[in-house]
């Protein structure tokens, strides 16, 4: 299941101006709402239980946390309660979901000197935020410059979804799995719908189709395997009419087929 934010980052207030420079790169890549930097989320966190709700967000609801190590980081109190929860994800052997970034060359409490930083005193925003991209792809499985490379000729994904025209139950999950595949930076272009009969998949899939249809210069379909005798057939005529290189009959065309879409 995706986390809420794709990044969170942790600073001390003296550098503020630097880290909202990195955030408003990213914020053009991932959007506001997928990034924990707390100007983007004001009203949200004009509450009296921060202190309780904050910490939990970076432990559980973040997929990379993004920690701006500097001199004055450990004596501030908000600091020190993101970095509890951020150390428990290290604690739980999660370390690949954290990337330590530090002025001043300073080290940070409980890692007892080894650990790897980026060090940022001489670096400006753009090449932090593009590491940070980095970092995040690889951690997902995909080439290093998949958020940093220019963009292909293509249709012009939208950076955000658009309004979802749902009019069956709120299926939460499937619903925010179909807001990242429509979206510019989604990493997959190809969402599996599996379930027993009489659970509301084709409901589900046919509104899918409905709001793809209607963007612009987006080619989309909707494939059912239900009641198909020959497969390699199918999927090839699917695969042709999406413009995708057919898969090659009897060998693995679902997963050949699955591979091209998702990865073109």
């Amino acid at each position: 299941m995706s986390k809420r934010f794709r990044i969170a980052f942790s600073f001390a207030g003296g550098k503020r101006e630097f880290v909202a420079a990195v955030a408003d790169i990213l914020a053009k890549h991932f959007s506001r709402d997928q990034i924990l930097y707390d100007k983007y989320h004001e009203a949200e966190f004009a509450r009296p239980d921060l202190a309780f709700h904050l910490p939990n967000l970076y432990h559980q609801e973040a997929e990379l946390l993004v920690v701006v190590l500097c001199n004055e980081y450990e004596t501030k109190e908000w600091c020190s309660l993101e970095w509890n929860a951020i150390y428990g994800v290290i604690k739980k052997r999660e370390a690949s979901e954290v990337m330590l970034c530090r002025f001043d060359r300073v080290e940070a409490r409980g890692l007892y000197g080894l650990a790897g930083f980026v060090d940022v005193d001489e670096k400006s925003p753009g090449e932090v935020a593009t590491l940070i991209a980095e970092r995040l792809a690889r951690n997902e499985g995909l080439p290093v410059d998949h958020y940093t490379r220019d963009t292909p000729a293509g249709p012009d994904w939208p950076l955000d979804a658009p309004p979802l025209d749902w009019r069956v139950a709120d299926h939460s999950q499937a619903r925010s799995a179909f807001a990242r595949l429509i979206t510019r930076t989604g990493p997959f272009r190809l969402l599996l719908i599996h379930g027993v009969s009489d659970t509301g998949k084709s409901h589900l899939t046919k509104q899918f189709l409905g709001i793809g249809l209607n963007m612009p210069d987006i080619t989309c379909g909707r494939f059912d395997f239900k009641g198909t005798s020959d497969m390699d057939a199918e999927l090839g005529a699917f695969a042709e009419r999406l413009d995708v290189t057919p898969p090659t009959p009897g060998t693995g065309v679902t997963n050949q087929l699955v591979h091209r879409l998702c990865f073109p």
